[in-house]
């Protein structure tokens, strides 16, 4: 079977990680090819062995502006007349597109060179006219949802009483993120910190919803208590052209100074991109998801499989993966004294980190394996082809 993997951009986040892990995993019948623009995805695939074709893609939000739009409607154009190209000479079985823009630009292909195409939602969009439009146009151009989250697929529903909408949770390897397999004072070591330090570790893009300011108000507070703490803060700006929703390179400029004023040079740490984060992992004591609203969050359950206790929003995607107090704590976001009181909780108490990550490893390890990954989507795509027309459907996973 031949899939066309149809991604907006080469730059690696959360999507584009499941979406290498997803095309690595598939069964031998199965042909994948990756059309994307260049990029870090791009160099995947083909490290991989699997075709790449490269399209234009598009870096525009779904957010109105008077310049930025008509250039991101432009490119968007382009990219569907590629991926028409594309279906037309490469007939593949089926379209997976792995976000709401790709969504968007593959349903207009179809239209042309008719395959079935799937949409991925790995986001739950800000309300607003143009984003509910589009999210509305793709919902309804589709023939297939996958959603990284119920959290994510809620909103689909209120477009849809035909397309099916599958929840598939992101994958983790636990073989890889093994906290067996690291030693903890080497991992130590080689960041130079020191064994009685308290490390907390944040893993995400720089940008303001992920809210790392918060997590500087985190540490900065927790200062007051643990003479010796440190936040490392793994990541950068990544969509940074001027159609992105958010100024994340202004963002960044601003935690600069938050650093500053907070008096907290000493303890905070830019560790910037990283092809370790087992190891940055494990270095850690805790771990920070403070996000204003995730809709699911990789690092979650990269954390997770570390055995390392994560303190996360009670906003989205994590209140599906962990059970307060027993795999996890989850906490309302934007509310750093909170945050800085349950962090204190832990690092005091050692046994209740350890309770807690085991736990959290037993929750991920299995339930969300890149084999069970896989297992779900190609239930979607074999739900999706031997349907003869739409109806109504979802599909939560068991362990949801």
């Amino acid at each position: 079977m031949r899939v066309l993997y149809a991604n907006h951009t080469s730059k690696m986040s959360g999507a584009e990680w499941s979406l290498v892990t997803l095309m690595g995993a598939l069964p031998s019948d199965y042909a994948p090819i990756l059309a994307c623009p260049r990029g870090a995805l791009a160099d995947a695939g083909r490290q991989m062995g699997i075709p790449v074709e490269i399209i234009a893609g598009t870096e525009g939000s779904l957010r109105f502006h008077g310049v930025h739009t008509v250039r991101s409607l432009y490119d968007a154009g382009s990219t569907a007349r590629e991926l028409m190209w594309l279906t037309r000479e490469l007939k593949p079985d089926l379209v997976h597109a792995n976000s709401i823009r790709d969504g968007l630009i593959a349903s207009v292909a179809a239209a042309h060179a008719p395959v079935p195409t799937m949409a991925h939602v790995h986001d739950r969009l800000p309300r607003g006219r143009l984003p509910t439009l589009m999210l509305k146009r793709m919902v309804r151009s589709v023939d297939g949802l996958f959603a990284c989250s119920a959290y994510a697929a809620e909103p689909l529903f209120a477009f849809t009483r035909s397309t099916p909408v599958h929840v598939v949770y992101n994958p983790v390897d636990g073989n890889r993120f093994d906290p067996a397999a690291i030693s903890r004072d080497d991992a130590r070591s080689r960041l130079g910190l020191n064994r009685t330090t308290a490390v907390l570790v944040m893993v995400a893009q720089v940008i303001p919803w992920k809210a790392q300011d918060d997590a500087v108000r985190i540490v900065a507070q927790l200062k007051r208590e643990h003479e010796d703490v440190c936040l490392l803060l793994v990541g950068s700006p990544k969509f940074t052209s001027r159609a992105a929703r958010y100024d994340s390179t202004a963002f960044r400029e601003h935690l600069d100074g938050l650093i500053s004023s907070l008096g907290v040079e000493r303890e905070v740490r830019f560790l910037g991109e990283r092809d370790d984060i087992p190891q940055v992992l494990r270095a850690a004591d805790v771990a920070l998801v403070p996000s204003w609203a995730e809709p699911f969050g990789m690092c979650l359950i990269e954390a997770m499989a570390m055995e390392l206790p994560v303190l996360a929003t009670n906003v989205g995607g994590p209140t599906e993966v962990i059970t307060h107090g027993t795999d996890g704590l989850l906490l309302p976001p934007r509310q750093p004294a909170k945050w800085s009181a349950a962090a204190s909780l832990l690092l005091g108490d050692p046994g209740l980190r350890e309770s807690i990550g085991r736990a959290a490893r037993e929750r991920v390890v299995d339930a969300m394996s890149p084999a069970s990954y896989v297992e779900r989507v190609l239930a979607g795509y074999a739900d999706l082809l031997r349907r003869p027309g739409r109806r109504a459907s979802v599909r939560h996973p068991a362990h949801a």
